[in-house]
């Protein structure tokens, strides 16, 4: 093969790359997923959201909200209007209120999952060794993610961005 046509060959291949794989990537969620995932780890006050989860769960214990899957990003449900905003800048797909009092903030579902687990302040283990979730960011927060699984080395990833966390120093 001439150099020429090994040179027209890889510009084609790169050409393949940039407007097939990278928007693909886009288009399957994947590079918005991991956005999601510096969004929460890196830029969100821990102790804020796990406030406003505790919020939500109070008022569910007063009967404001129902336990149910609470849709954001399709069919929004229209009593996400008035959950907080540090839930909704995170852009999760649904926010999970269940009749314990936990609350799930779910960055994505599908196929993938990832997001927060927050438990009220006093929350009683339905059984031993409860999993919470994957990674305690602060207590009664837990973040959960599918990386996890079959990767132990995946807590290396995580434990990255946490230490990026702007607000790292209040907690």
């Amino acid at each position: 093969m001439s150099q020429k046509l090994i040179a027209l060959l890889f510009l084609f291949l790169f050409a393949a790359f940039v407007f097939i794989y990278a928007p693909a990537r886009n288009i399957l969620g994947i590079g918005k997923v991991e956005t999601k995932k510096r969004k929460l780890l890196c830029d969100t006050n821990y102790q804020v959201l796990l406030q406003a989860c505790r919020d939500l769960s109070n008022r569910f214990e007063i009967g404001e909200l129902e336990p149910r899957q609470y849709a954001v990003s399709v069919d929004t449900d229209p009593k996400v209007s008035t959950f907080s905003a540090i839930i909704l800048n995170l852009e999760p797909s649904y926010v999970w209120i269940y009749d314990d009092g936990r609350i799930m903030v779910a960055l994505i579902g599908g196929m993938t999952h990832c997001g927060i687990e927050a438990y009220p302040e006093i929350y009683e283990e339905p059984f031993p060794n409860i999993k919470y979730g994957d990674k305690e960011l602060i207590p009664g927060l837990w973040y959960y993610d599918d990386g996890y699984e079959g990767n132990p080395n995946y807590y290396k990833k995580i434990n990255k961005l946490i230490r990026k966390n702007k607000y790292r120093d209040e907690y």
